[in-house]
């Protein structure tokens, strides 16, 4: 996932500098893991958008109040707008 590469090891570190690359380390670690989560979810939502599209069925997607999110593939072709629409 990520390396942290610290130069010219035998230097005797401060406490101060050690404190200072824990910080790092911390910061780092959560912000790792979030772009793990957020590269799983891209690919979730690919592959979702995958099957809907494969559907030969007329699929519409739409929220709470009725407003058209996306279309599949088949719908789209249909009615000649983009599957996007």
């Amino acid at each position: 996932m990520g390396v942290l590469c610290v130069a010219n090891p035998e230097q005797i570190w401060s406490d101060e500098k050690k404190e200072f690359l824990q910080a790092i380390a911390a910061l780092a670690a959560p912000a790792l893991e979030h772009a793990r989560l957020f590269t799983r979810m891209e690919h979730a939502n690919r592959h979702w958008m995958e099957i809907f599209d494969a559907i030969s069925d007329f699929i519409v997607a739409h929220d709470s109040a009725d407003t058209i999110l996306r279309v599949n593939r088949s719908l789209a072709d249909f009615i000649g707008v983009p599957p996007g629409s």
